[in-house]
């Protein structure tokens, strides 16, 4: 490979970073870059098949849509995520009817090329420009893991530390609220959980405000109808879980 070749990866590489708005979008382009430097249409998938990156270089009959998400076909997913060192030039059969290769990124993921004319091979400077690809993809990747790490750790801390701050009439009120709740969402009556409980219909209020002022929900009134309630904390439903456990 060429040093004028490289430049010319880095140079694209160092443009995406500079004007992507998000990862996706910087996923997305390092699929165009890596495509260019190998002649093949180059997408990333995770080891379920689900295409994280570059589904519109995959061809229609080798990929399906579920839930708002691109999978990789399952003839082609299995084809290709078995493979946890570099490899090129696999000869795919049945409808693919093209060369693949294929390079295992960052948490199972597999940066896969594709070339329709299954007699076109991967010479060694396009596997080359594939590689270098890859280990951008891969620090990408690490770096978004870190990232949500933190972002998990955070939100557990502050579920913890809001419903700590609760009272024992409020851990009880809330532990019925989000019998309610489900997929992150739900509608409560604040009076009839204070029916069931005995307690005020203002220990609910004020439990339900603690936790909105908290940032871990958001209520919306609905009138003589409830309230609804939107979860927007990702560990609270589990750390509200474990409380009931625990009565």
């Amino acid at each position: 490979m060429s040093k004028e070749n490289i430049l010319g990866i880095m140079n694209d590489l160092d443009t995406l970073l500079a004007i992507s708005r998000n990862n996706g979008e910087l996923l997305n382009g390092i699929m165009h870059v890596a495509g260019k430097s190998t002649g093949a249409d180059a997408v990333l998938m995770n080891s379920n098949g689900k295409i994280v990156a570059g589904a519109d270089n995959v061809p229609s009959n080798l990929k399906f849509q579920q839930n708002d998400f691109w999978y990789a076909d399952k003839s082609l997913c299995d084809s290709v995520v078995k493979f946890k060192e570099p490899k090129s030039n696999i000869n795919l059969g049945g409808k693919e009817k093209c060369c693949a290769a294929v390079i295992p990124v960052q948490g199972g993921s597999s940066f896969v090329f594709l070339k329709n004319n299954k007699e076109d091979k991967f010479s060694d400077d396009e596997m080359a420009n594939a590689k270098l690809c890859a280990n951008n993809v891969s620090l990408i990747m690490k770096q978004e893991q870190y990232e949500n790490e933190k972002q998990s750790k955070r939100e557990l801390k502050i579920a913890r530390d809001v419903l700590n701050s609760l009272s024992f009439t409020e851990i009880d009120v809330i532990s019925e609220v989000f019998d309610y709740i489900k997929d992150g969402e739900g509608f409560v009556v604040a009076s009839k959980i204070a029916d069931r409980n005995g307690y005020a219909r203002s220990v609910t209020v004020n439990a339900l405000r603690k936790l909105e002022s908290a940032g871990v929900i958001q209520t919306r009134s609905l009138g003589v109808k409830g309230t609804y309630i939107k979860v927007t904390n990702n560990a609270l439903c589990s750390e509200v879980s474990k409380l009931k456990k625990r009565k």
